[in-house]
């Protein structure tokens, strides 16, 4: 392009603004997703055809500049024509690279296609057939199993990798019983009292609790912590329980859950700890997003921190303090900014 162009990328940028919108623009442009372009002088106007990202449909674009150069309004077709999108930006850029003021009053700049579209066929991306390779046929030693599991422990955490990990080894039996085997055992079937059965079976004295609770200490990182809530009514959960009560929205079920609580601490005797890290205000201040917040565990009035007794959270709590027979909580609350105590 020879001489000043009709547009700057000063104008592009005030326009805009969002530079994610100016970078796909740029994206589109480096993939020749431009169709053609048309420039009036004397109506200031640049119009333009835009391929979607897959292709496969075109959508028309408007720019008009002010004597100046700068953009006044845009719009497109697509979905997001009514505000700004990355199809009025690519055209706008493209406008900047091949667009001078110095070109015809009137003048459609026909975007030539790019070797780079050409589609290849199957034949030209694989190796020919006169030299077949199955590698399935290949003989898979020990050895070459046991590297890719290391290669694949170098990637970090994957699901592949969690399943090609050993199983942990841990007897149920030195957690708790386990309700499902002992559901389907022949002892429950022939039992005339089943319920009866069930609690003095599944019933934990006070002692048994606590080695429980020092036996899952870590939670999620503790396999035995799985195994002791499995099939159990947990606190966390109590919430939801009681508002579908309410509604009358509860199905029978054929396995009758018990109540478990793991609380994130024990302070003392008396006092358990449960710690909420809220993610949606992990950068603001509390004093700041609970302000007359209505669908937390904590709002704030202005003045003081209220506490929410119709959230899940709440119910919560209670169950924790009810099934591990404690009288006081402590609700703790963290962000990267602040941390709160209730």
């Amino acid at each position: 392009m020879a001489g000043e162009s009709i547009i700057s990328m000063s104008a592009i940028f005030e326009y805009f603004k969002d530079s994610r919108v100016i970078r796909r623009g740029e994206n589109s442009v480096k993939s020749r997703f431009i169709q053609n372009v048309v420039y009036d002088d004397d109506l200031h106007m640049i119009r333009g055809g835009v391929h979607a990202s897959m292709k496969q449909k075109i959508y028309n674009v408007e720019i008009f500049l002010s004597s100046d150069g700068d953009i006044q309004k845009a719009s497109c077709n697509c979905p997001k024509g009514l505000d700004v999108c990355h199809h009025m930006a690519s055209l706008a850029i493209f406008a900047h690279k091949n667009l001078s003021v110095t070109d015809a009053a009137c003048k459609w700049s026909k975007v030539k296609p790019s070797q780079e579209d050409t589609i290849l066929t199957a034949e030209m991306c694989f190796a020919s057939s006169s030299h077949p390779f199955f590698p399935l046929l290949k003989e898979i030693s020990e050895e070459s199993v046991e590297q890719f599991k290391t290669d694949l422990k170098a990637c970090g955490p994957t699901g592949l990798g969690w399943l090609l990990s050993p199983e942990p080894t841990i007897n149920e039996e030195t957690v708790v019983v386990d309700v499902e085997q002992l559901l389907f055992s022949e002892e429950y079937g022939n039992h005339g009292d089943k319920i009866s059965f069930l609690k003095e079976k599944l019933s934990l004295t006070k002692d048994r609790i606590v080695e429980v609770q020092k036996l899952t200490v870590g939670q999620t990182n503790n396999p035995a912590w799985y195994i002791a809530r499995k099939h159990r009514l947990t606190a966390s959960n109590f919430g939801q329980v009681l508002k579908a009560c309410k509604r009358g929205r509860f199905p029978p079920t054929l396995f009758q859950t018990l109540t478990g609580a793991s609380p994130d601490g024990i302070i003392d005797d008396d006092t358990l700890i449960e710690v909420k890290c809220p993610f949606k205000y992990k950068d603001s201040f509390f004093s700041d997003c609970l302000l007359e917040i209505k669908d937390y565990i904590v709002s704030f009035n202005g003045e003081s921190f209220i506490l929410n007794d119709a959230h899940n959270y709440y119910h919560q709590i209670q169950g924790q303090l009810h099934i591990c027979g404690k009288k006081t909580y402590i609700l703790a609350l963290w962000t990267t900014k602040d941390y709160l105590e209730i």
